[in-house]
């Protein structure tokens, strides 16, 4: 892989980062304003400190992701690793906390489009930090020469 493949593939996994922490940082705010309106749905608006913590959750992954974009123009490599980590670490902790919504994520079609975008976006990431590794020891040999 040449120095301008490995540096698309780095961009492209960044833009991945960027939407990802987007989506968070939106899902999170639309969560948190349904869980706290109960005009708008009272069946699911939650009472105490739950709608504070999801938002809480949703921000910080968010801006950590937001962290990861901004710092894969320095540090592409060590950026897309932890956007990586992050993004691992969050799956397997929804996973943890209700195991079943896998299973269940088989019995519909959307269930499944949700389960190939994951895959997807999980694809992406590795070829991002597979690129970033690449591009940075193209540049130090480049460097060196």
């Amino acid at each position: 892989m040449g120095y301008r493949d490995a540096k698309k593939g780095t961009r492209r996994a960044a833009t991945v980062v960027l939407i990802i922490a987007l989506l968070h940082l939106g899902i999170g705010l639309v969560l948190y304003l349904v869980a706290t309106s109960s005009d708008i749905a009272p069946s699911i608006a939650t009472e105490g400190h739950e709608q504070q913590l999801l938002l809480a959750a949703n921000s910080a992954i968010g801006v950590a992701l937001l962290g990861c974009y901004f710092g894969s123009r320095t540090a592409p490599a060590t950026a897309l690793t932890a956007a990586l980590g992050i993004w691992l670490a969050v799956r397997i902790v929804s996973f943890a906390i209700a195991p079943q919504s896998i299973l269940l994520s088989f019995l519909s079609f959307g269930g499944i489009a949700v389960l190939l975008g994951r895959f997807a976006v999980l694809l992406l990431l590795i070829r991002g930090v597979v690129s970033a590794r690449e591009l940075t020891a193209t540049v130090r040999a480049l460097s060196h020469s």
